[in-house]
């Protein structure tokens, strides 16, 4: 089957958009990086603990969110359909010491 052009496009968007989000000015994994990363304001307040839980997070881009709720004691499957994305979240979780704890996957729209 053929992927549709629009598809395409997105995918394409989405994997240039993962070099700015981890570049200069991307986002700051500062947090993360200390062990103790942080979700979005409304997340932080509707999410229960995660602790002992299997999560499966679709379009976690480059993984943030997935391994903050790793870090959180979490089981987590991360997917996203950006092979570049995947790829950086995959690095991420093993600086982290998270692959036992996080696996990211690419995967079709």
């Amino acid at each position: 089957m053929t992927e549709p052009e629009w598809c395409r496009a997105n995918r394409a968007n989405w994997d240039e958009r993962v070099r700015v989000h981890i570049g200069p000015g991307g986002y700051d994994l500062s947090d993360l990086r200390a062990g103790h990363g942080k979700l979005n304001t409304i997340e932080e307040a509707e999410l229960p603990p995660v602790d002992g839980k299997r999560v499966a997070h679709l379009q976690c881009h480059f993984g943030a969110d997935s391994l903050t709720l790793a870090q959180r004691g979490a089981e987590v499957v991360g997917l996203d359909f950006s092979a570049p994305a995947i790829e950086v979240a995959r690095e991420l979780a093993d600086e982290l010491g998270l692959v036992n704890r996080a696996l990211c996957s690419c995967g079709p729209l």
